[in-house]
């Protein structure tokens, strides 16, 4: 089955996808660091999901809570 048209090989989502998957694939990273307890990484990814949707409320609350080390 081929890839859709915005995914990249490997299915890496790339600055050609949807800004709906950009954010979400931001914020997943963010909260996969989060979870490390990689909070300084997790920052970063929130604030680039943020960039890009300033809207997104969970972003808000990961970075919130990537802040506050928890």
């Amino acid at each position: 089955m081929p890839l859709p048209a915005t995914a990249a090989p490997g299915g890496a989502i790339g600055p050609e996808a949807p800004l709906a998957d950009q954010v979400a694939a931001l914020r997943g990273l963010g909260q996969i660091r989060r979870r490390q307890l990689r909070y300084p990484e997790a920052t970063t990814y929130f604030q680039q999901a943020l960039v890009l949707d300033s809207g997104d409320v969970d972003s808000r609350v990961g970075l919130a809570q990537s802040l506050r080390g928890s």
